[in-house]
């Protein structure tokens, strides 16, 4: 659903939920609309209506895909770094398709869908994940959005300490009291995973952030 910009419902209660539950309730409100797809949104990402207008329109020639993954432009340690590679979380899901029905998230911003099936003869109510259903990466070529994710800031310094509570004392971001955000060294060793390549824009890239703003 598509709003004027005003916004149509705000969820203020109840206090200190799962983020789960918190998109969940917000969710049910889409669902009432009787919005096709559902769409989140972090308050650090910034999508132009040109980037929505491209999204959608990709989205749309995909029939059976039941959920999509989008590329994310993640800005690091100022606003001019960001990682060479996109980041690409779950961010939209269809509300019906190939049979199942969106039910609910579960956890953080992974969703539980319900359908009909068949199984020795009987037709069964089921709950899957939507890692069982069809996705897609929307690549980076079509929108490549702006996530100022991890600022050399105190919200990033908290961030780090809600991190490593909500996934067991795992965060690819350290703090440093001396030197601010950095990357975990420990926690690249752990997954085996290289550090990430950082990038920083060019002039040309700078001006076409200017012109797509000012749109």
């Amino acid at each position: 659903c598509l709003s004027t910009g005003a916004i149509d419902s705000l969820i203020t209660e109840p206090e200190f939920i799962p983020e789960a539950q918190a998109r969940t309730l917000a969710a049910q409100k889409a669902l009432e609309a009787g919005c096709d797809y559902l769409w989140i949104a972090d308050g650090d990402e910034f999508i132009t209506v040109q980037q929505i207008e491209k999204i959608i329109n990709f989205i749309s020639l995909d029939r059976f895909v039941t959920w999509f993954r989008l590329s994310l432009k993640n800005f690091v340690f100022d606003d001019q770094t960001y990682l060479e590679e996109p980041f690409t979380p779950a961010r939209i899901w269809k509300v019906e398709s190939n049979g199942y029905k969106f039910k609910e998230f579960n956890f953080d911003n992974d969703a539980l869908y319900n359908g009909t099936v068949v199984a020795f003869g009987k037709f069964l109510n089921k709950d899957v994940s939507d890692k069982e259903l069809p996705s897609k990466l929307i690549p980076k070529e079509i929108a490549w959005i702006d996530h100022m994710t991890w600022m050399n800031n105190e919200k990033s310094k908290l961030k780090v300490e809600y991190q490593m509570k909500h996934f067991n004392g795992i965060c690819s971001y350290a703090w440093d009291e001396s030197k601010g955000l950095i990357f975990n060294e420990i926690y690249f060793k752990l997954t085996n995973q290289p550090i990430p390549i950082l990038k920083k824009k060019d002039i040309w890239e700078e001006q076409t952030y200017n012109t797509t703003i000012k749109q």
